[in-house]
């Protein structure tokens, strides 16, 4: 049974991964621009218009703290996939990044900022 938050959230993630953009109410050239790296962090990572981006992947992500709740989104565009990892303690990010990286098999640049 999915928390309101996360079913929201989920639905948010399935209208990201609209390559065409019709989900978000956006044209196709504003979901490019979305999910296009506008600000260059580093070689391994930018920020589009709301998401992190893991470069050259495409990876995309975003976060949430808000106290005691941390909470993770990984959204890979290539192949339709995401995770979103919601917890309910102050060092939630650390129990994501072991998450995200064991669900992946690899380790994300996006943990580096957070």
């Amino acid at each position: 049974l999915l928390s309101p938050a996360l079913a929201l959230a989920a639905c948010f993630v399935m209208a990201v991964l609209d390559a065409s953009g019709a989900a978000l109410g956006l044209s196709r050239a504003e979901r490019t621009v979305m999910s296009t790296s506008q600000v260059v962090l580093n070689r391994a990572m930018g920020w589009g218009l709301g998401l992190g981006i893991e470069t050259p992947a495409g990876t995309l992500w975003h976060w949430g703290d808000n106290g005691g709740w941390k909470n993770f989104v990984l959204i890979e565009p290539s192949d339709g996939s995401a995770l979103l990892v919601f917890t309910n303690g102050s060092h939630g990010m650390n129990v994501a990044e072991r998450f995200v990286a064991a669900a992946t098999g690899r380790d994300h640049a996006a943990f580096q900022w957070l």
